[in-house]
């Protein structure tokens, strides 16, 4: 039997009941072929979004039962024999009780009645050609019947080949009117037409004409609140125009006939705080009322161009001169408009009908096939997605060829049906990126292609040295402390907001060269004040976020709708310390959750966390940046065939917390290859929703009996990429038991071949073969290649390939800590060992030295079922009792969960030898210095045989492999000499000369390789 997963999985409690609780309905909606239900669309206004998902509905019924449902308007006689299904803002939903008004923004809702299924979601509807509209349409009780709502959405009417000779514009307005209410001006704005409110008095009406360059303006006195008729008229012939408020002439000035007939739109911006109603245009005639006012709406007369009444709740509608287009064709919505009536279909598929969409196209579809398609249903729900806007870079190709295989290829139509399905569209009107690449054609020099954005030359916008010349030709950024950048800024902010735009960006280039000027630099954060991991840090951020909040500040009186978008990224992901910024912010934390386990995350969820608590006290939005796309992107541009960074469990986690900090939009950068990229669409929706459970419903629905086998590999994937990570070929493939992993993926793989029932199961293994395993097994062929048993192996370093640096040591040459290296294949031994080198003591004592991390090892809970244990010495550094000079303190910690032991010594200026054993059976852990025992404490054994490595001079994991909690890490920054690690505990006894290897030494560095040579392991251990 096929299982809908409907009743446990889907339908829980996010739901709100908006309706009485009443008994379940039986609903047949197919039965032996033939339909028993009818799907009913809004003839008006034409839905796209209706549209679309009427024949997404029809389409996959067929699928499951072999049945064609048929589709009508809500203007065409249903079938009284046939179920209503009713899809979009239809007569039928309204006259249910069911209004798109009282849905909130991205909200969508699934009733079910004994008068039929109602299927409608917030839309936004495209006008019936030529017009169009900007953000979303708001109804109110109007001068007769309904008018358009305060800051509803803007109108913009193509072909509308302008009366520049004579004409009128009439409309009623209520209430205290803001900004422009009509406008249209020509391609280079010399020519307009303007009907506005004065920016002093918002109750007086001006009418500004431009004629080649040329301005005249002429005014009304402040109007009284309540509703008034307003009307302009023009004409050339007599040379004047006029404002007429309820019948009379109030205001008249000259008029020089404009050149706006070719202008790209007319458009109608009411931000006003009051109602618009009955707006008509009219060519070759001026309006007068020698009658008296209208007591009626406006009717079309053979004057009129355009008319239009408001009394639809959801849109407008057309009436002029240019035949509207009929209904629309059923075709996928453009991306980043509300599709509400979508999301509410796809649900009842999903839900009702147990239809999933896995990968593009048909082979990642998943549905049953039924003869009767029937079930019971009762109530009304309404749901909004947790993250409101959700987007991606691409779910099926981005930047990775593996979910380009695991999607078997799709062509266009299918990535975009397939977003579409997710819910998860390629771009949203929240979405943020680099903002200012046009002003290098504006302002630098003229592009050849683009010739006709070149203004001027204004090398002053961009990026000095200090000396105030140009950082090259071109810079590589703006000034952004410069009062005519931020000037122009903001002026074409204004012009956005005035064409619709109600979200601006202001993001830097995608680089670290800031501007050397004076009023820059003294707004760059020190570099020793840095924080972070090794690419997000605050270095930037006062300088930065200082410019976003002065260009948001100059806007938020002109354009009270518009958000200024800003990144935080790079050198300016902190949050600023000494910057207030306006609530007309967004902030757009850029950072990596599925790298949950590496130090740069940890540092950029601090970050992250610091701007949750900023929207708390400011109101800013937040507007979140992830990077799914890595490690395989790191693979791209590196060459190398990453470990699939696969990691289920991690989604839900991080989603979740976005949805509890009220992240409004989230953009995926890449979406992790497979399942992961359905988890993450299904969960940005609902993180409350049982991973697992999505899993293993997965497997089953999508291999059939093959599943355990192919969940099997999943799994062992996933666990081994949440310890170890894969940010390079040698973190990819030098892992603990990497031949092992690799034989049982191969093992399960041969054992899901043999279970596959049908050809469409062996395809959708054969693509997970070629896509992952057979990657996996070529990035081992390209490690074994690379690194297996040559220089730096078993070396790795923080910062890649490059040597560590020197310096004068105990014995010969030293090492200068600070890079962190990585000793892999180490043989650590838990229940008995000695750790002794050469430490050099000073009295300079800075915050870069305290908690700096020499040696460090720990055990994964991850790998095994033994808890979290790990050996650690640090370096730390204290003032003296004399209240000035500073000592150095080492401290060797070991830990088992939460049972934690540690010996402290305090060492002199100069050079000093260091000794810590263990000893499980003795229970003891002692520290000896320069010979000397010194301290002791009980020991209980670790588990560090699994560790993958070991850290010299830093950290290899840092505190908690789990991803669990996060914390600051130091690498220390003093000089070692003569490290050796052995697996039995040695005595005490100061070394006059290098240490030597032994049968029971594991690791032994004189640190004495040639200057910029990578370091020697001098144990005589194979490292193969």
């Amino acid at each position: 039997m096929y299982p809908l997963c409907r009743p446990l999985l889907f339908l829980s409690a996010v739901f709100i009941t908006l309706a009485p609780c009443v008994f379940a309905i039986d609903y047949t909606l197919a039965q032996s072929g033939q339909a028993k239900a009818q799907i009913i669309v809004p003839a008006l206004p034409a839905s796209i979004s209706a549209e679309w998902a009427a024949k997404e509905l029809q389409e996959h019924i067929r699928l499951i039962s072999g049945a064609t449902l048929p589709i009508i308007s809500d203007a065409e006689s249903p079938n009284p024999g046939l179920l209503n299904i009713s899809v979009g803002d239809s007569a039928l939903s309204r006259a249910a009780g069911l209004h798109m008004g009282n849905l909130k923004e991205q909200e969508y809702c699934l009733s079910f009645k004994a008068e039929g299924i109602f299927l409608l979601g917030r839309d936004i509807y495209p006008n019936p050609w030529p017009l169009s509209q900007s953000g979303h349409y708001k109804a109110a009780k109007g001068r007769f019947g309904l008018g358009q709502a305060p800051n509803s959405s803007s109108i913009n009417w193509d072909s509308h080949n302008f009366p520049d000779h004579k004409g009128s514009i009439e409309l009623w307005m209520s209430g205290d009117v803001k900004g422009n209410i009509w406008r249209i001006a020509s391609n280079d704005f010399q020519e307009s037409h303007t009907f506005y409110t004065d920016e002093k008095n918002q109750h007086r009406i001006s009418y500004a004409t431009w004629t080649e360059g040329r301005r005249e303006t002429i005014s009304t006195e402040a109007l009284s609140l309540g509703w008034h008729l307003l009307c302009a008229n023009w004409d050339s012939e007599k040379g004047i125009k006029q404002i007429l408020v309820d019948g009379k002439i109030v205001a008249e000035g000259k008029y020089e006939q404009t050149k706006c007939a070719r202008a790209n739109s007319f458009d109608i911006n009411p931000r006003q705080a009051g109602v618009l109603d009955e707006f008509r245009m009219s060519r070759d005639v001026n309006r007068y009322y020698e009658d008296g006012l209208p007591s009626e709406p406006f009717k079309k007369d053979q004057y009129t161009k355009l008319l239009l009444n408001f009394d639809h709740e959801q849109g407008v509608l057309y009436d002029g001169e240019t035949p509207a287009k009929p209904r629309p064709k059923a075709e996928v919505p453009r991306f980043g408009v509300e599709t509400g009536s979508v999301f509410a279909v796809y649900e009842f598929l999903e839900d009702y009908c147990g239809v999933r969409w896995y990968f593009a196209g048909d082979l990642g579809r998943v549905y049953p096939k039924k003869d009767e398609l029937s079930f019971s249903a009762s109530g009304t729900n309404t749901r909004r997605p947790a993250i409101l806007y959700r987007s991606s870079s691409g779910m099926t190709e981005s930047d990775s060829p593996m979910s380009r295989i695991l999607h078997n290829h799709p062509n266009s139509q299918e990535r975009d049906i397939y977003h579409m399905r997710m819910r998860m569209p390629l771009w949203t009107r929240f979405n943020t990126n680099h903002s200012f690449y046009e002003y290098y054609d504006r302002y630098w020099r003229k592009n050849d292609k683009k010739p006709q954005l070149f203004v001027e030359h204004k090398p002053r916008l961009f990026a000095k040295n200090q000396d105030g010349s140009p950082m090259g030709d071109p810079p590589p950024q703006m000034c952004y402390s410069e009062p005519e950048f931020i000037a122009q800024v903001v002026a074409d902010a204004k012009e956005a907001y005035a064409q619709g735009k109600r979200f601006f960006a202001v993001v830097p280039m995608d680089n670290m060269s800031w501007c050397q000027c004076p009023k820059c630099i003294v707004q760059h954060t020190p570099q020793h004040e840095r924080k972070g991991g090794s690419f997000s840090s605050g270095y930037a951020s006062e300088y930065v976020w200082e410019f976003t909040a002065k260009v948001a500040r100059e806007l938020k009186e002109p354009c009270p709708e518009l958000i200024i978008g800003q990144m935080s990224y790079a050198d300016y992901a902190q949050a600023p310390k000494n910057v207030t910024l306006p609530d007309n912010v967004a902030a757009g934390p850029c950072w990596a959750p599925n790298l949950y386990f590496s130090l740069q995350n940890r540092g950029e969820v601090k970050m992250y966390n610091e701007w949750v608590e900023m929207k708390k006290s400011t109101g800013i939005m937040l507007n979140c940046w992830i990077y799914q796309c890595f490690p395989d992107q790191y693979g791209q541009m590196q060459g190398f065939k990453a470990w699939p960074g696969f990691h289920a469990h991690r989604i839900p986690k991080y989603l979740q917390k976005m949805a509890e900090d009220k992240v409004e939009s989230l953009f995926f950068c890449g979406v992790t290859p497979y399942i992961d990229g359905y988890l993450s669409a299904r969960l940005a929706m609902q993180p409350e929703l049982d991973v697992d459970a999505l899993l293993a419903e997965f497997f089953a629905l999508y291999y059939g009996k093959a599943a355990e086998p192919m969940q099997n590999i999943y799994k062992r994937i996933e666990q081994s990429y949440l310890v170890q990570g894969a940010h390079s070929l040698l973190q990819s493939y030098d892992r603990y038991q990497v031949r092992e992993i690799l034989q049982e993926l191969q093992t399960w793989m041969e054992q899901a071949k043999s279970l596959a029932e049908n050809e469409e199961q062996r395809n959708r293994i054969a693509l997970f073969e070629q896509a992952v395993l057979q990657h996996m097994l070529q990035g081992w062929q390209q490690f074994q290649n690379t690194w297996q048993g040559k220089p730096p192996y078993p070396f790795s370093y923080r910062d890649g390939k490059n040597p560590p640096e020197s310096a004068a040591g105990k014995f010969g040459s030293a090492l200068r800590m600070g890079r962190g290296i990585s000793i892999w294949n180490h043989g650590f031994n838990d229940q008995a060992g000695t750790l002794e080198l050469w430490v050099y003591g000073s009295k300079e004592a800075s915050e870069d030295m305290s908690n700096g991390t020499i040696f460090h090892i720990n055990s994964n809970p991850l790998l095994s079922q033994a808890p979290y244990s790990g050996h650690e010495l640090r370096r730390k550094s204290y003032e003296g009792a004399d209240g000035q000079s500073h000592c150095d303190m080492y401290a060797y910690k070991t830990w088992v969960g939460e049972q934690v032991q540690e010996l402290e010594l305090a060492v002199g200026e100069g050079w000093h030898q260091l000794m810590i054993s263990w000893d499980a059976e003795k229970k003891s852990m002692q520290m000896a210095l320069d010979g000397t025992m010194k301290v002791s404490t009980t020991y209980q054994p670790t588990h560090c045989a699994l560790a993958r490595r070991l850290a010299v001079a830093g950290s290899a994991d840092g505190p908690d492999l789990s991803g669990e909690s996060f914390g600051d890490w130091a690498w220390s920054k003093g000089i070692i000499d003569e490290l050796r690690l052995s697996n039995i505990v040695r005595a005490p006894a100061l070394q006059t000369e290098p240490y030597k290897a032994d049968q029971h030494t594991l690791i032994l560095l004189h640190f004495d390789q040639e200057p910029g040579q990578f370091l020697i392991e001098s144990s005589g251990r194979n490292w193969q």
